[in-house]
């Protein structure tokens, strides 16, 4: 026994001092809870499969195919409760919207419908995420917190083109007419994701937060991965400043008893935000 507590006396040593414990000061590390408020100004690459058999499944680069807008603001807001001093909860909310006006230079089927080169095509893009997680927080103190969490994010996806289809009168001829279709995709993927916040000094933080997960679930397959780089100065005991640059991406296929539907996206941009703690 004095063999085992000699051998894990130095490297219990070591991990104390890299990270020191102590009291802890007014910080979003030492807050119970903590709310941060923001907007991301996010540069998209959106690509969409949405097929009906027998048609050919098609990818539809919204960007490059429809003139969707590449870039757009998007707002968010996130809540963390430190229930106990090392587990949390974590809830948060992102909404993006992009749209878009274009001449279609090609032909390409969506949700059943055949779109027809050489006329104008609206396109809408909404997604809406939201997130809960649980955390733990191996090391937490006045200079650091490194956290690892499990939870669920879900990405609500809305897809909607208009523009000139070809579509059956009835009577076997086919005929050019304005269409309206959308594609719903909603896609719940589990993530496992990991933080490390430091302090700088006791107003000033740096921090990263990874994430990533690939799983398929029932009609459901789909991956998602991030990292997010931030920084926040506490201006007051319990008001703050930050910003964060982050890049993600996120591939949801949803299987369908005729076809399927398929969200291939990427996003990267800056981020800055107001938050509250106590």
């Amino acid at each position: 026994m004095d063999f085992v507590n000699k051998s894990l006396r130095y490297p219990l040593l070591a991990l104390s001092t890299l990270f020191p414990a102590s009291a802890m000061a007014s910080s979003s590390i030492a807050d119970t809870h903590f709310f941060r408020l923001g907007a991301y100004s996010q540069d998209a690459d959106v690509k969409l499969t949405s097929s009906v058999v027998p048609l050919p499944p098609i990818e539809v680069d919204l960007i490059k195919d429809l003139g969707t807008e590449d870039s757009n603001t998007s707002i968010y807001a996130l809540y963390r409760w430190h229930f106990t001093q090392k587990w949390s909860v974590s809830v948060a909310y992102q909404q993006l919207e992009l749209d878009g006006n274009d001449t279609v230079t090609a032909n390409f089927n969506f949700d059943g419908n055949v779109f027809i080169s050489g006329f104008a095509a609206k396109t809408e893009f909404n997604m809406s995420t939201y997130l809960i997680d649980v955390g733990y927080s191996f090391v937490r103190n006045d200079k650091w917190e490194v956290m690892l969490g499990l939870g669920l994010h879900a990405f609500d996806i809305e897809s909607i083109i208009d523009g000139q289809a070809s579509v059956s009168d009835g009577n076997n001829n086919i005929i050019q007419e304005e269409t309206r279709v959308s594609s719903d995709v909603l896609a719940p993927l589990p993530n496992l994701r990991g933080a490390v916040t430091y302090m700088i000094s006791p107003k000033w933080e740096v921090n990263v937060s990874v994430g990533w997960l690939s799983l398929e679930i029932d009609e459901v397959d789909g991956s998602y991965v991030y990292v997010d780089l931030g920084t926040e100065y506490r201006f007051t005991d319990h008001f703050g400043v930050g910003a964060t640059y982050q890049v993600a991406e996120i591939e949801a296929t949803v299987t369908k008893n005729d076809g399927f539907e398929k969200a291939d996206l990427k996003f990267t941009g800056p981020s800055i935000y107001i938050s509250y703690g106590f």
